[in-house]
């Protein structure tokens, strides 16, 4: 067994015999052969390059890990200068972000919920912590204050995650393909007040971005960027957001062929459902488990991610990193599989750092010791599935077996 299947099973977590046993059946399906030892050796030449471009030669995690971090704090104050000083307390300064973001990602219009019936799924189901914190004491008094899409985004941050898949999802069921239409994606700014209420009612803690994506919606909570990383994340996060609900759109519009089928499907794409993981059968065929949420953030020991599957996530997330890289992120450019063991400072053992560009940004934000790994390691698997059957048509080929959960690779 070569030193590349050592290599990157260790990385992703696995056992170096699962890797060769997944090799060789995709060998003989595939016809290509050192497809491991290719991406170790790309593996290797990436860091050689990035540590070169930091002007690193002392090889020590941490002195990498200073290294990397250093350099995103530089280029999110290069960032923040750029895009005119955006607060998003004031949404009137967050303009150029926004439109910064359109012109990188330059989305299609999408098919999306519409307004009518969403108004119609909250009277079916009003949300209760939204009307006690406000007051009301029916959707419709509510509606005629409020915002159909504030409170559609504050749902996400001030009613449970029971109620919001339990209950109000049942709405869901009965939604067919004529209660969508043709809209653009829309990116809003939400007032302060939602913020203030939901902290005072939830005492929750917020990302500064989160998105509906039935309804075409990316919405910006109103924290204030005032640590290095933040705006990064913040544009990053756009992005990544810009074509997950593109990517759901299509998926959507497929969907809506089939009207029988079509609410349960649906649901199961907001759940985020992922199956079971399916096991190759020697030389005859390999089924690729379709993971389409970060497992990790939940459980960093779920079975499913140690054994052989793609994540439509990862593919969001390059996306907006080589989209993200046009504006001084250079270094990152294809980095998003990209890590290794280096050894500790102090000895005694080595560690994994991760080169991905979302890794880093979380590390630097989060302010803890906690070094985040996951979105390098699941990239890693899209890059292990593309290196025997190709980029092209990757996107498309999860977007035909989503509801099924996982991709089948026939002899």
């Amino acid at each position: 067994m070569s030193d590349s299947y050592y290599n990157i099973a260790r990385i992703l977590r696995i056992n170096p015999d699962h890797l060769k046993s997944l090799d060789s059946s995709m060998r003989e399906i595939t016809g290509k052969s050192g497809v491991i030892d290719a991406i170790d050796a790309d593996n290797h030449e990436k860091i050689d390059r990035a540590l070169q471009e930091m002007h690193i030669t002392d090889r020590k995690a941490e002195i990498i890990y200073e290294a990397l971090i250093q350099r995103l704090g530089e280029a999110d104050a290069e960032l923040f200068q750029r895009l005119g000083k955006p607060q998003l307390e004031q949404p009137e300064t967050v303009t150029p972000l926004i439109r910064t973001g359109y012109e990188l990602a330059q989305p299609n219009k999408g098919l999306f919920l519409k307004h009518a019936k969403a108004t119609d799924m909250l009277r079916q189901c009003p949300p209760p912590n939204i009307m006690k914190a406000l007051g009301y004491s029916n959707v419709d008094e509510m509606l005629a204050k409020e915002k159909l899409i504030e409170v559609y985004s504050a749902l996400r941050f001030m009613e449970s995650r029971e109620w919001m898949n339990v209950t109000f999802l049942k709405t869901y069921e009965t939604l067919s393909p004529n209660d969508f239409e043709e809209r653009d994606i829309e990116t809003i700014v939400l007032p302060m007040r939602w913020l203030e209420i939901g902290e005072r009612f939830a005492g929750k803690k917020y990302h500064n971005l989160s998105h509906l994506k039935e309804l075409g919606v990316i919405f910006i909570i109103p924290i204030k960027i005032d640590s290095p990383g933040e705006l990064s994340t913040v544009l990053t996060l756009l992005l990544h957001y810009l074509n997950e609900v593109q990517f759901y759109s299509k998926l959507i519009l497929s969907y809506a062929k089939n009207a029988v089928t079509f609410s349960q499907k649906l649901i199961s794409f907001i759940r985020g459902d992922v199956g079971e993981a399916g096991m190759a059968d020697a030389n005859a065929h390999v089924r690729w488990l379709i993971v389409q949420r970060y497992l990790s953030k939940d459980d960093p020991v779920d079975p499913r991610l140690f054994t052989h599957h793609v994540n439509p996530e990862a593919i969001h997330w390059k996306k907006a990193t080589e989209q993200v890289t046009a504006l001084g992120l250079g270094l990152w450019k294809d980095l998003d599989y990209v890590g290794n063991f280096f050894p500790n400072v102090e000895g005694g053992g080595d560690l994994l750092v991760s080169f991905d560009l979302i890794d880093n940004i979380m590390t630097l934000v989060k302010k803890t010791q906690i070094k985040y790994l996951y979105h390098q390691q699941e990239a890693l698997w899209n890059r292990i599935y593309t290196g025997y059957m190709g980029e092209e048509g990757f996107e498309d080929m999860i977007l035909a077996n989503l509801d099924k959960g996982y991709l089948e690779i026939l002899t």
